[in-house]
């Protein structure tokens, strides 16, 4: 059962150090043969993406992952929940007042 326990450490590693591998031959190949696979890039993105869904459920499992609620658990009166909601819409409303294109962050028309 301990093999299990590291089965997704263990897959993960090994999405990591092919996708190391292969980004690592084709920039060789690139600039020292002048020549390169054309599966390379998607290859990789496979494996990354793979590798997303596999840490979210070793995350979960061993409890890694990052509390986004921290502030208000902290607090030990009960207006957490109403002071969290007002944060919400204040800043709800400062982004629908901005949008972004190429040149940053500008106010809305």
């Amino acid at each position: 059962m301990k093999i299990l326990d590291y089965f997704e450490e263990w897959v993960m590693s090994l999405m990591l150090l092919g996708m190391t591998a292969l980004s690592f031959m084709q920039v060789v190949r690139r600039y020292v043969f002048n020549t390169g696979f054309s599966w390379t890039l998607e290859l990789t993105m496979v494996l990354f993406a793979f590798m997303i869904f596999l840490g979210i459920s070793y995350g979960v499992r061993v409890g890694a992952h990052i509390g986004v609620d921290a502030l208000v658990s902290l607090r030990v009166d009960r207006g957490g929940s109403t002071e969290l909601g007002i944060r919400r819409i204040y800043f709800g409303g400062l982004m629908d007042l901005r949008e972004q294109d190429d040149d940053g962050w500008h106010r809305v028309r």
